[in-house]
């Protein structure tokens, strides 16, 4: 799924298409998966302006999990990670996810400082199919600090069932491209455009819910 071109374009949306799980080796990957999965999320931008990026997970387990560190990955081109928040789902006024945003959080979607809220809960209640219908929706704050298209992978998370540790990754992309105008001018398709599109450095920015590491390189 992808969102192009102006405002409008960027999306608000629940579980809606399959999740990419990528299998790590080493650390398994454990009951906690990224939900509301996404392929491509992209919107012209403008620079300084702060967005959020969003992931919700789900906790298949029957205990809560906690999040011991949460890396923000592939972050590319002149985009600031402002910070992390996180907010239960559901939770009131909009009860479904997004993948992005403007404002950091959005409006209708308060949240809290990740070091406040980082226990992705155990579901009281499942969909037809068996889906946690409970969880914890992760909200990135970014902005587009200079012309050009950004971006960033997705997220790797690290987290604690009792006293056993897991770790997976979930490659749901995100692009901002920017001034707006230029790339609204350019037509549908050209954000993120061929140039940057599939091509991430390797670069992340790291949360714990005692600290926050940047500018680090995998």
């Amino acid at each position: 799924m992808m969102a192009l071109a102006g405002m409008a374009a960027v999306v608000v949306a629940a579980v809606i298409v399959p999740v990419t799980l990528i299998r790590n080796r080493g650390t398994p990957e454990g009951p906690v998966y990224a939900g509301g999965g996404r392929d491509i999320s992209a919107a012209p931008a403008d620079t300084g302006v702060p967005y959020s990026f969003g992931y919700l997970l789900k906790n298949e387990s029957t205990h809560p999990a906690v999040l011991e560190r949460v890396r923000l990955v592939g972050v590319t081109g002149p985009l600031e990670v402002l910070g992390l928040m996180a907010r239960p789902h559901p939770s009131p006024p909009a009860r479904g996810t997004f993948f992005m945003l403007p404002g950091y959080p959005p409006a209708d979607f308060p949240a809290v400082p990740f070091a406040d809220l980082h226990v992705v809960p155990v579901a009281k209640t499942h969909s037809e199919g068996g889906e946690p219908n409970e969880g914890l929706m992760l909200i990135f704050g970014v902005q587009v600090n200079a012309p050009g298209a950004t971006g960033a992978r997705g997220i790797d998370y690290t987290y604690r069932i009792g006293k056993r540790r897991y770790r997976n990754v979930y490659e749901g992309s995100d692009y901002l491209c920017g001034p707006r105008a230029e790339y609204v001018s350019r037509g549908p398709g050209q954000c993120p455009g061929s140039e940057i599109e599939n091509r991430f450095e390797k670069k992340f920015v790291e949360f714990r819910p005692t600290g926050r590491v940047t500018g680090a390189s995998s």
